[in-house]
């Protein structure tokens, strides 16, 4: 079984995120969130080749334990534009991470962006279905930005995980019932970017002026917390879990009291569903230039 929730680990290899004030963790500590991660019951971790040390620490954590390798779920990701080149070899790029990450299985393997869809040919589809065959990965699957990328990749047999962005900020998906034709499809769902990189949380007059209606857009979120009595990132996390109930949420963490903060808000489940429901009467957003950070000049 997929664990409940799973740790984003960007934030272990670069400084990352529009509200972080503290860069990257130092080496000892990113071992004690990941510590912290495990001990809450975490078992899945989120990383990829572009996270810059990322895979180089969760393989130093699984080395001090590594009887817990067994009940581990590491998602990694290719180098982004990975299938640009033809030539490129799979297994190669496989080992690669293995070795990064001191483990003898991927559980899941994903392109970094959904245009590399387009280059799956045969031979990497052959190559993706030999790795599973020798048990050096799971699942495949792909990250993808646009509802477009997502449906996209319900065609694709060979994919079984798709990872995309979703907020309270992002109604495209919930509207257009992405995430249900994933599960029906029988794919697993994973969700990153629930708080966007951490804007959710921001003082409104702190938003940077190149995030395309960054500002007003955390006034809102703020006052209809504030009138409720509700935290914003419970309310953020909760929103995702209500509307999405079969993903698993990715959530990335600076501190180890951000990921207890973290899980203590995912097993919290009193905020009603009337006030969810009264957050997508008032505020339906889904403006690519706000939910897209690449888009973002800061």
């Amino acid at each position: 079984m997929i664990s409940p929730i799973a740790l984003g680990t960007v934030q272990l290899g670069v400084t990352y995120g529009i509200a972080n004030r503290l860069g990257k963790p130092d080496r000892d500590s990113s071992l004690e969130i990941l510590e912290t991660a495990w001990e809450q019951g975490i078992r899945c971790f989120d990383t990829a080749r572009a996270y810059g040390e990322s895979e180089t620490v969760l393989g130093a954590f699984f080395a001090q334990f590594p009887g817990r390798m067994a009940s581990a779920q590491i998602v990694t990701k290719l180098a982004p534009n990975f299938t640009d080149d033809q030539h490129s070899d799979l297994a190669v790029a496989v080992r690669e991470c293995l070795d990064k990450l001191q483990c003898p299985e991927l559980w899941g393997l994903l392109l970094h962006r959904e245009e590399e869809m387009d280059n799956l040919t045969q031979e990497l589809l052959r190559q993706i279905q030999s790795l599973r065959d020798e048990k050096f990965l799971r699942h495949f699957g792909v990250s993808c930005q646009t509802p477009e990328g997502a449906c996209r990749a319900l065609e694709i047999d060979a994919i079984d995980v798709i990872q995309i962005p979703s907020s309270v900020f992002d109604s495209r998906w919930i509207d257009e019932r992405i995430p249900q034709r994933i599960h029906e499809c029988g794919k697993q769902l994973f969700i990153r970017s629930i708080y966007l990189q951490g804007l959710a949380l921001m003082i409104p007059e702190e938003v940077p002026k190149g995030i395309p209606g960054g500002k007003d857009a955390v006034k809102q979120i703020a006052g209809f917390c504030e009138a409720h009595n509700l935290s914003r990132d419970h309310f953020c996390l909760s929103y995702i879990q209500k509307r999405i109930p079969h993903a698993v949420p990715v959530l990335g963490a600076e501190t180890s009291e951000q990921v207890l903060r973290n899980t203590g808000i995912a097993m919290d489940d009193t905020i009603s569903l009337e006030i969810f429901d009264e957050w997508d009467e008032r505020y339906r957003l889904s403006d690519p230039l706000l939910t897209d950070p690449s888009k973002w000049t800061t």
